[in-house]
């Protein structure tokens, strides 16, 4: 599941205090601002702000906000790292320091750089400790200088932009105006300075373990301003760090959030019992407070005691730097507590052990799994009964943590903790972990996707449902559990929570179905305004009193120092937690009766290990299936730690269960393989209609993914043969991101999600996800289920390649096939975001999202919803074509509903139906063939169709007067065509289909164009045919032309519709006409047009010079007449002309090739004019030249 692309109005404020970084930075402004009188003591008394009203840009956002010197507008980046603002200061100027007034979105990374040209850049400063709030930094360079300035965000401190009111450039402004801007050459790499050896700079608290009296004390050393600790409100609270080996201290620095302390006292320990002070703050000032030691001291455990708060909240800061003035040591690596009984991939944890061990192990595992996406790495922690304190247990991907109680209070620790700072605060992700079986003393976050189970879960406060980022979340299922406090879920898109107790559920957003439970649902933290189940789609709230017939999972525990396998019974009709109170009813099975799976066994293993009557308990890995398992035996218990993973290869099937009673999976995940499976998991034979009401198959957190790791392929993920099965949580998913994510037979291809064969099969919690076809189809009779979410595919290439096999417009996310008599199902919700969609040219239509039969009153479908996330496609209709479209406006994402549709009895009317066929068709031409359906007391509605066998050729829909006009396509060949017209029938007619009509198709008329280039005498040029149809230009077929004055006939062959003929230089000049015909092919008519072209006659050259120019000798004109491609013939004729303009004298000659000479007339002295013109001939232009004659 991915986030909607459109912004949603903020949730409404939460009770407890949110982090505001604006209280931070008013706060820090009085520190800051004395800190820079004595950091930037070097800058002149004359320095102004050489910023101020300067032409400004930025990478987005409006840049001049920063530089009006007003601190009520602000610059605002896009949400991404790398966002950069630049001014112009006009000249090359002398910096000598840097005011920044950071928004609450500020950077912990940044750069500042200058340069002359705004081509060559040079960094004179840069940190990765920004604090935010008011800095005042001086460069790191000498002589820094520049016109145009430069400051880079490298790394956000938030999930927003980066933001500044005001950003003031010190200094002094020059004279020289240095270059104007030039290509905005790359910003050079980010260098940070290395602290200073010797100095007291060097953190130590990196990578270590903290505990606090409450809250995430981890998040104050993880290096990373976007996090921070937040206690209690209380003036007692500490804080402490272990540092796992021991440390020269020599200070500390603490960046505050706005909640900082007025007083407080630091202590360090080499053995945790004895402790000494070495810092006792009296008068705190928030901001970043940098204490330093007047002597280095050794130890290996800071502490941090609270005194006074400056505010009514708890304290709370960003980071808290444990400084040494060397080289940092290496952490030591933790071991963490592995059993030869479980293997390495399985923590078994002791309340006895230390309280800095337990947290770094839990620390150790998350940081590796936080972002592990699509890893191989799987893990599960086991912890003994006992008291863990504030044991904060994150889990990560792959990370299932787990009591060993018999119940949960049993095992008690802090808190949990599922947030998404991998992802910026994106919790949509947050996939594949778990937690079962334990309890908390505080309020948790829990901000998960799908496949992320919470079972018999006690907690102690409130369960957060959201990132603390606010993120985007698309969870989720609870069961079995108790939440003493309410569960805020504003960003959450969708939940399930089954038989568990609350005191509210505030905030549901999309479809959010309770059954079996206790609480109350609000849209606000207060619970003052409350929506049920009678208020839908208002609170998008679907109510159930009860589950239904339902047993819980089972589970690993601890009887004395005995490990068994709880498997708890089967129930009907019960409300809230089975775990309170009496004892649960059940069986407890030895681990003897398990074959412990690890890494390395075989499938042939495991098999025989069945076959020895073996149940299975499979550790943490992931395993390679080259043959599938078959479960045979009744009762058989199938249970996976840790996500274990289920990887078919060579095409087999991963999975198989007979049709016996009582077969119990949970806790797996399977991936399909490369070679395509039929299926990964199947449940019972197929063609089986034995009983199992009494004793049924469950299957329970059963997770699919085809794709994400490797083009995986499957035909139907998860297939249901046993009647009376029971599936409790599954989330079969292809993956629409991650590798080998592509639609088709080579990409992850995968048909249908979930297909449900067997009679009487109960679904609570279906999530299913992107398959290329029906995501849920549903066969069987009396099936129930009890919320549902979907995604369709992101990748369908286009609506026409997705046609379902019934001719609607789009496979429905959830099909209940026809035939089916009884079917309900409650809380049902389908997202589009067809990623696709934007280089359609037209959007992604879906009909509907549900199809049920219509023709039966035991078909109820209850709530049902969709949501076109972003405006990515189009819902027709909700179900069986009621409710409202989905999608199609802009962006906007909001959910179309229907309350309820029920089938009905009917008894089908036989219809009327008529064609109007029209005469011969011709290729590339379509025809209407008018359809005419009615029946008596009704107007038939629907669908008619016209096939060529089993090919569907054209379909319409009838419009209200029962008339559907069908466009047959021009794309018909030559040739008869037998077709059949059909009327597909509606919830009140039946289908009926007409007899054979003979359709004959003529060949098409073409249309012939012809052209010519400019063609002159000695050049020749060129006459093209151009030759097409509706469908396209012709790509067959010859052009044949006639030279209609000489006879003359050339050929040629088309080439994508077009022909070329040439014609040589020696083509005489002249009107010439010529006839182009077509010769036609077996799919198009022969066809002919007329041109008609002048050749023009070649351009001739004179040229001449004169001889013998004197008084009493004759002067003689010689030279030469020349055309390209030809030679010229004719006379060239000598004017002379005197310098009065009369002609004295005209003599003649004939070209001789190419050259003359013609003897003038002996003139008296003077200057004359000679003008040689050359007549031109029939093939030939005139031409001539101007010479000056003088005679002495």
């Amino acid at each position: 599941m991915s986030a909607p692309s459109e912004s949603r109005t903020a949730p409404p404020p939460r009770q407890t205090r949110r982090w505001s970084r604006a209280v931070a930075a008013l706060t820090v402004v009085a520190v800051a601002s004395l800190g820079a009188v004595a950091t930037a003591s070097m800058a002149s008394a004359a320095d102004v702000n050489l910023a101020l009203n300067k032409t400004a840009w930025a990478s987005t956002g409006t840049a001049s906000a920063a530089f009006d010197g007003n601190t009520n507008t602000r610059w605002e980046s896009a949400a991404v790292d790398g966002s950069w603002i630049e001014v112009d200061l006009g000249t090359v100027s002398s910096i000598s320091g840097l005011d920044l007034r950071w928004e609450g979105a500020f950077a912990s990374t940044y750069a500042v750089f200058a340069s002359d040209d705004r081509t060559s850049w040079t960094q004179i400063y840069a940190t990765d400790e920004g604090p935010g709030g008011v800095e005042s930094v001086v460069p790191q360079v000498a002589d820094a200088h520049g016109r145009f300035v430069r400051l880079v965000g490298a790394k956000r401190a938030t999930p927003y932009g980066v933001s500044l009111w005001e950003l003031q450039v010190l200094g002094t402004a020059g004279s020289e105006p240095g270059t104007d801007p030039g290509e905005d050459g790359p910003t050079p790499t980010i260098v940070i300075p290395p602290p200073a050896p010797g100095t007291c700079s060097f953190n130590t608290a990196v990578g270590t373990t903290a505990t606090a009296s409450s809250g995430n004390a981890q998040n104050a050393i993880d290096n990373n301003l976007g996090t921070r600790w937040e206690s209690a409100a209380n003036n007692d609270e500490w804080f402490q760090i272990d540092l796992r080996r021991a440390i020269d201290i020599c200070g500390f620095n603490i960046t505050w959030e706005g909640a900082y302390a007025d007083a407080y006292t630091v202590q360090v320990s080499s053995d945790k019992q004895t402790w000494t002070t070495v810092q006792n703050v009296t008068a705190g000032t928030g901001g970043t407070e940098k204490l330093r030691l007047d002597t280095d001291t050794t130890a290996r455990y800071v502490r941090w005691n609270g005194v006074t708060r400056h505010t009514n909240y708890g304290y709370s800061f960003f980071e808290f730097k444990v400084l040494t003035k060397g080289e940092v040591p290496a952490v030591p690596e933790l071991e963490l507590p592995t059993t030869e009984l479980f293997g390495p991939n399985v923590f078994v944890l002791d309340p006895s052990m230390d309280a800095a061990d337990l947290q770094a192990y839990i620390n150790k595992i998350d940081t590796q799994q936080e972002p592990n996406q699509f890893g191989d790495e799987r893990y599960q922690f086991l912890l003994k009964p006992g008291d863990y304190g504030n044991l904060d247990a994150k889990i990560g991907f792959y990370t299932s943590v787990s009591g060993l109680g018999a119940k949960p209070d049993d095992v008690k620790i802090g808190k949990l903790t599922v947030d998404a700072l991998w992802f910026s605060g994106n919790g949509t992700q947050n996939f594949w972990r778990s937690v079962e079986n334990l309890s908390t003393t505080g309020t948790s976050m829990w901000a998960v996707a799908q496949a992320a189970p919470m079972r018999r879960v006690h907690i102690g406060g409130n369960l957060e449902l959201h990132t603390s980022w606010w993120g985007w979340t698309s969870g989720g299922y609870i069961a079995d559990s108790k939440i003493d406090g309410i569960l805020p879920s504003y960003t959450q898109q969708q939940w399930y929570t089954r038989d568990s107790e609350f005191t509210g559920f505030a905030g549901p957003l999309w479809n959010n179905v309770f059954s079996g439970s206790t609480g109350v649902v609000a849209t606000d933290d207060g619970l003052t305004n409350q929506v049920t189940d009678a208020d839908f789609p208002t609170g998008a709230t679907t109510w159930l009193d009860t589950t239904g017939t339902v047993a819980e999972k089972p589970f690993l525990y601890l009887d004395g120092t005995d490990y068994k396998v709880f498997v708890p019974a089967l129930r009907n009709g019960t409300t809230g937690v089975t775990w309170d109170g009496e004892d649960e009813a059940g069986e407890s099975l030895p681990l003897s009766d398990f074959f412990i799976v690890k890494e390395g066994a075989t499938a042939a293993q495991i098999n025989a290990q069945l076959d020895a009557g073996k149940n299975l308990l499979f550790t943490p890995g992931v395993y390679s299936v080259d043959e599938t398992i078959q479960i045979d035996r009744p009762d058989t218990v199938v249970l996976g730690l840790g996500l274990a993973t289920l990887r078919p290869v060579g095409g087999v099937d991963a999975m198989h269960t007979a049709d016996v009673d009582g077969v119990r999976i949970a806790g797996l995940l399977f991936d399909a393989g490369a070679e395509k499976s039929d299926t990964v998991l199947t449940l019972g034979t197929a063609g089986s209609d034995a009983d199992h009401a009494d004793d049924p198959q469950i299957v329970q957190d059963v997770f699919v993914r085809v794709g994400g790791i490797v083009h995986g392929k499957v035909e139907d993920a998860i297939v249901v043969n046993a009647d009376d099965t029971i599936v409790d949580h599954i989330w079969s998913w292809r993956a629409d991101h991650g590798e080998g994510v592509e639609w088709g037979p080579d990409g992850n291809y995968a048909g249908q999600g979930f297909v449900v064969n067997g009679d009487d099969v109960s679904a609570y919690g279906l999530f299913v996800e992107h398959y290329e076809k029906y995501n849920v189809l549903w066969n069987g009779e009396r099936g129930r289920t009890l919320f549902f979410q979907n995604e369709l595919a992101y990748d369908v290439p286009d609506i026409d390649s997705w046609i379902a096999p019934n001719g609607a417009k789009g496979y429905a996310a959830y099909k209940v096939a026809d035939g089916v008599k009884e079917h309900e199902a409650w809380g049902l919700g389908s997202y589009s975001n067809f990623t696709e969609d934007d280089d359609a040219p037209v959007q992604i239509q879906v009909d509907n999202a549900y199809e049920v039969p219509s023709d039966s009153a035991g078909i109820k479908m209850h709530h049902l919803s969709t949501v076109s996330l972003g405006g990515q496609g189009i819902y027709s209709h909700v179900i069986n074509g009621v409710g409202p479209q989905a999608g199609g406006n802009g962006t906007e994402t909001k959910p179309s509903t229907v309350t309820l549709y029920q089938g009905v009895d009917v008894v089908l009317r036989t219809p009327t139906v008529a064609a109007t066929w029209p005469g011969k068709q011709y290729l590339g031409t379509g025809r209407t063939v008018t359809v005419t359906v009615s029946a008596t007391g009704a107007t038939p509605t629907g669908t008619v169709e016209i096939r060529e066998g089993a090919t569907l050729r054209a379909s319409a829909a009838l419009d209200a007067s029962g008339v559907a006009r069908v466009a047959l396509p021009g794309s018909l060949s030559v040739g008869v065509h037998q077709l059949t017209v059909a009327y597909l029938g509606d919830a009140q007619t039946e289908a009926k289909s007409l007899a054979t009509h003979a359709l004959q198709v003529g060949k098409a008329t073409p249309l012939i164009t012809a052209t010519a280039g400019p063609v002159r005498h000695g050049v020749g040029g060129t006459i093209t045919a151009n030759v097409g149809t509706t469908a396209g230009p012709v790509t067959t077929g010859r052009v044949k032309l006639i030279n209609t004055r000489t006879g003359g006939v050339r050929y040629a062959n088309v080439t994508d519709g077009a022909v070329t003929f040439t014609l040589g230089k020696d083509y005489p000049a002249g009107i010439t006409t010529f006839r182009v015909r077509y010769l036609g092919s077996p799919t198009n008519r022969p066809v002919s047009t007329v041109l008609t072209i002048d050749v023009k006659r070649a351009k001739s050259t004179t040229t001449g010079k004169l001889t013998g120019q004197t008084a009493s000798a004759n002067a003689v004109v010689t030279g030469r007449v020349t055309a390209p491609g030809t030679t010229p013939t004719g006379k060239v004729t000598a004017r002379v002309v005197s310098s009065t303009g009369k002609i004295v004298s005209s003599r003649s000659s004939n070209l001789v090739g190419r050259a003359y000479s013609v003897t003038l007339a002996r003139l008296a002295p003077g200057t004359y004019t000679v003008r040689v013109s050359y007549g031109g001939s029939e093939s030939t232009n005139p031409s001539g030249t101007v010479l000056t004659l003088v005679v002495r």
